[in-house]
């Protein structure tokens, strides 16, 4: 038979045995959850690296296309401002326009007026104005068609004057007053 003191002492033995593999344990469990936060971390730092590089990726590839646009820039900018002593390009473009939309129209044109030197090109601007016939449809037609000339021009005013009470439904004659930008060679 066991003895009171071979009672305690297995006893204390056992809570010993029981305490120490707590501690070990715990160490298992702390170092465990110590690993996990590092990979974590880790991980989240791949990550912060990773959109890092993908946003510079895209701010590259965006940058070389803007480029790819701006190259041709001056190119684009000078044909776009017709000279002052020979706007027929411009007015064939407007007479195509017309054309195309199916628009009867007529063109009066200004006295260019020099407006400002810069970076050594001269820019003059001349007031044109535009009559056409044209019904709703066409007029917006025509308007979407003139934004995409590759000249800088722009429009200023638009009277609609329709003599049915239908207004743009049927024909009715359109006044536009508009602005052509030109170099002065």
């Amino acid at each position: 038979m066991i003895t009171k003191e071979q009672l305690i002492r297995l006893i204390l033995q056992n809570a010993i045995i029981v305490i120490v593999a707590s501690f070990l344990s715990g160490g298992v469990i702390w170092y465990s959850i110590q690993q996990m936060r590092h990979i974590g971390h880790s991980i989240a730092e791949k990550k912060r690296v990773s959109l890092m590089l993908e946003k510079r990726s895209e701010t590259y590839a965006r940058l070389q296309t803007d480029n790819t646009l701006l190259s041709n820039a001056d190119v684009r900018i000078k044909a776009a401002l017709v000279p002052t002593e020979d706007i027929s390009d411009f007015i064939s473009a407007l007479e195509t326009l017309g054309v195309q939309t199916g628009v009867q129209q007529t063109h009066h044109f200004g006295v260019p007026v020099l407006s400002n030197d810069k970076n050594g090109m001269s820019i003059a601007t001349i007031d044109y104005s535009l009559g056409i016939q044209a019904n709703g449809y066409t007029l917006i037609s025509y308007l979407k068609n003139f934004e995409q000339l590759p000249y800088f021009s722009g429009i200023s005013s638009i009277i609609v004057n329709s003599n049915t009470t239908k207004g743009l439904n049927e024909v009715s004659s359109v006044s536009l007053g508009a602005v052509l930008y030109t170099r002065q060679n």
